[in-house]
C-alpha cells in the first residue's frame, strides 16, 4: 500500500457524493425565474417549467409548418417554447432580490403570456399569447432569443442555477 491510495480513497468518496448531489439539484429543479431584458426597475420576471422532447418536436413541427422564412421559424419557435413553459410572472422591486407573483384583476396570479399580462402591460391589440410576448419584450426580436437562449440552456442543464444567478451575482 503506498501513500497516493488512502488519499484516491479520501477523495473518491467526496466526489461521489458531489456528482450524487449535482444529479439530484438537476433532477428536482422543475421550475426557474429568468429575467425579462429591460426591465430593471421594477424587474419583471418569468417562470418557466421544463418541457419534454416531444413537446419541442410538436412545437417546431407546427412551427415548420407555418412558415418557411428561417428567421420567422426560429422567432416562432423559441416564443413558442417560451409560451408552453411559462408558468408564472414576477416581479421585483426597490432594490429587492426576493420575487413577488404578480398578481392581475380578481387577484390571480397570472401565469404567463397571456391576456391578464397584456392588459397590465397595456399592450393594445395583443390578440395571441405570441403578440403578447412580443409586446412584453417591446417588440425587440434579438432580447427574445436571448431570452430563449437562457430558457433553453436552463431546460439542458447547462445552466441549472440560473435562479441563483438572479439572486446572487446579477445578470
Amino acid at each position: 500500500m503506498t501513500n497516493d491510495e488512502p488519499q484516491v480513497e479520501q477523495r473518491q468518496p467526496s466526489l461521489i457524493d458531489a456528482l450524487r448531489q449535482q444529479r439530484e439539484i438537476l433532477a428536482e429543479q422543475r421550475t426557474t425565474l429568468i429575467p425579462i431584458p429591460g426591465y430593471d426597475s421594477p424587474g419583471l420576471l418569468v417562470e418557466y417549467h421544463l418541457l419534454d422532447g416531444h413537446d419541442l418536436e410538436r412545437i417546431q413541427r407546427r412551427v415548420f409548418q407555418s412558415t418557411k422564412d428561417r428567421w420567422t421559424r426560429q422567432l416562432w419557435v423559441a416564443v413558442d417554447v417560451m409560451i408552453e413553459a411559462a408558468s408564472g410572472v414576477y416581479y421585483t422591486q426597490n432594490g429587492s432580490t426576493e420575487p413577488q407573483p404578480l398578481i392581475g384583476a380578481g387577484d390571480v396570479q397570472i401565469a404567463g403570456y397571456n391576456n391578464a399580462l397584456a392588459e397590465m402591460l397595456g399592450l393594445q391589440g395583443a390578440e395571441s399569447a405570441r403578440m403578447v410576448v412580443i409586446g412584453t419584450f417591446a417588440g425587440r426580436e434579438l432580447a427574445i432569443a436571448r431570452h430563449s437562449i437562457r430558457l433553453q440552456a436552463w431546460m439542458s442543464g447547462e445552466n441549472a442555477d440560473v435562479d441563483e444567478e438572479f439572486l446572487g451575482e446579477g445578470l
